[in-house]
């Protein structure tokens, strides 16, 4: 039987040199906490998604079409309400549930980790949180996934100094045991108003002079 697209992405994704693991490994260590790291690649993240979802889109031969159904939209939602509350809690042992065992998540400053690491970093820092949540939230359904966009905000204080991110989210969702449940992610940090349009800066094109 062929592998479907959500049992090909992992193994893709996996398949990192031990270099440059090491070196998303030291990446994250100094990103943790600095709320300017991400600036240089929001756009490849973006691309990164686009990508993913073109080829998620033609695997299933399926259009992108948004969900109006009350019901479906609330059972979508579901998965992001649990990560709010949950990690608010540091309940997760409870929030994994929520996750594929595969799942992936591609950071606002490129490096891509694994459900656990995902996990691991919400644990050392989920004390500190003051804000986490999410707007302007939109589902989509492509063939036998749904796709939740949404703008992402999250702040706290470490030490007395204030960190934060705010981007726009995507999150794939696979149907399991009657849950959907969150497959990939990723969030591209925003630049000024989402809802207006924004001058790309010379960073995001790879120019960092």
């Amino acid at each position: 039987m062929k592998p479907t697209l959500l049992q090909r992405f992992p193994r893709i994704l996996s398949a990192q040199r031990p270099e440059e693991e090491q070196a998303l490994e030291k990446e994250r260590q100094r990103c943790l906490y600095d709320k300017d790291c991400s600036a240089r690649s929001w756009s490849w993240i973006a691309g990164f998604a686009c990508v993913f979802l073109l080829l998620a889109t033609t695997a299933l031969a399926e259009p992108l079409q948004k969900v109006e159904d009350p019901a479906l939209i609330a059972e979508a939602l579901a998965s992001q309400a649990a990560f709010v509350k949950l990690t608010k809690a540091g309940k997760f042992d409870e929030l994994k549930n929520y996750y594929t065992d595969t799942y992936y998540f591609v950071r606002s400053n490129g490096e891509v980790i694994d459900r656990k690491t995902s996990l691991d970093l919400y644990r050392e820092v989920w004390s500190t949180i003051e804000v986490l949540k999410y707007e302007d939230q939109e589902v989509y359904r492509m063939g036998e996934l749904l796709m939740i966009s949404a703008v992402f905000t999250q702040r706290g204080t470490v030490d007395g100094k204030s960190y934060g991110i705010r981007g726009r989210s995507i999150d794939l969702l696979t149907k399991e045991n009657g849950i959907w449940k969150a497959a990939y992610g990723s969030l591209t940090k925003i630049v000024g108003d989402p809802k207006k349009k924004v001058e790309v800066p010379k960073t995001a094109t790879g120019d960092d002079k």
